[in-house]
């Protein structure tokens, strides 16, 4: 820690402790220079960052005194429980929330703010138990006093973010889903994927649209629920098919029912196929061995934009996820509800993905 970081941590405690009350002069400049035996620009810097934090104000002439009013000013802990899943190891198939918690670490160093990663989270990469579950409700409660808000993983439902929010009045962000709890969400905006992926087809010719659907389950390969809807809004009824349940059957049982349904709609024009990312890599591996051949009536084109397999073949088309702006955004978000102006401010954000041209259609 700096030295005028370890200035400011001490008289931040000295405040809060009430040592310094609300209306107290703080110790002039000249007096911290002897105190500490430092320039007068790091004193200088010491009481801005107290002033960033709400806790003191300068009067012109007067020096700098305790704010009045420190219930009203945000938290000054300068830490946030990071309840999102724990890095794993880097594989060709999904690095998804590897690159929102790399998102959310580089934020927090741009802020100095500390993140509290708690071990519970580690049980968040597998499907997680209700033991898992109370484990970090439990974990969530315990570091109350140490953090000024949560970051809060998809995975954790709910009831438990309802009750944590309840019991300690912190502020929270979940992390790649929406809620109907009054909270801040950030997610990846699928409908805008979606719908930028039509219009790119449509200008190149494409007529007949597939969605590959991901079905109900506790971990989904993405999620498209969105991504559905806005392919019903905006795709016609016949110019439109929806093969079920890709990430639940079989990959052969998959790639078959895909074929099945792409060969009845090319009776009717060009096909572009909609899916996740590794499904494309599949279906481009079954339908263009040898490359893509300029007069195919096939397009594929991926809705996630992580799968980072070298690729042998044509390139895979995707409406790419941001998933480091996602993480970025998600802890912004927190440092912006600890301001009181902000606190009404719930609501979903999303992150708008970019489409990266392959050779896939």
């Amino acid at each position: 820690m700096k030295l005028y970081e370890q200035i400011t941590e001490k008289l931040r405690q000295q405040i809060t402790a009430g040592e310094l009350a609300p209306g107290d002069k703080m110790p002039s400049i000249n007096e911290l220079k002897n105190d500490f035996n430092v320039s007068h620009v790091t004193v200088l810097r010491v009481y801005r960052e107290l002033a960033s934090f709400g806790l003191v104000s300068s009067k012109h002439g007067q020096g700098y005194y305790v704010c009045d009013d420190l219930s009203n000013s945000p938290p000054v802990l300068g830490r946030i429980g990071c309840f999102t899943r724990a890095l794993r190891k880097i594989d060709f198939a999904d690095n998804y929330f590897n690159e929102i918690n790399i998102g959310i670490q580089l934020k927090a160093g741009m802020q100095r703010v500390n993140l509290l990663y708690p071990h519970a989270a580690g049980g968040l990469n597998t499907n997680p138990s209700n033991s898992v579950f109370e484990e970090l409700q439990r974990e969530m409660l315990g570091c109350a006093n140490l953090v000024d808000g949560y970051l809060i993983d998809e995975r954790i439902p709910d009831e438990i973010v309802d009750k944590v929010m309840k019991a300690t009045g912190k502020p929270v962000v979940i992390v790649n889903r929406e809620s109907a709890l009054p909270v801040n969400t950030i997610t990846n905006d699928n409908e805008h994927a979606v719908a930028t992926s039509l219009e790119l087809g449509r200008k190149m010719g494409y007529s007949q649209f597939i969605f590959c659907a991901v079905g109900p389950v506790k971990r989904p390969v993405f999620n498209n629920i969105l991504g559905h809807r806005a392919f019903l809004e905006q795709a016609p009824p016949k110019y439109r098919a929806i093969v079920d349940d890709t990430n639940i059957l079989s990959l052969e049982a998959t790639l078959n029912n895909i074929d099945i349904c792409y060969r009845e709609r090319r009776k009717l024009g060009r096909v572009l196929i909609l899916c996740t990312d590794q499904l494309g890599r599949n279906l481009v591996d079954r339908y263009f061995p040898g490359g893509r051949p300029a007069d195919s009536d096939l397009g594929i084109i991926g809705q996630e934009g992580f799968f980072r397999k070298p690729e042998v073949g044509p390139s895979l088309t995707v409406s790419k996820i941001n998933a480091y702006e996602i993480g970025e955004t998600a802890l912004e978000i927190l440092l912006n509800s600890l301001d009181c102006s902000n606190k009404n401010s719930q609501g979903n954000h999303r992150v708008k993905p970019t489409l990266e041209l392959g050779n896939s259609m």
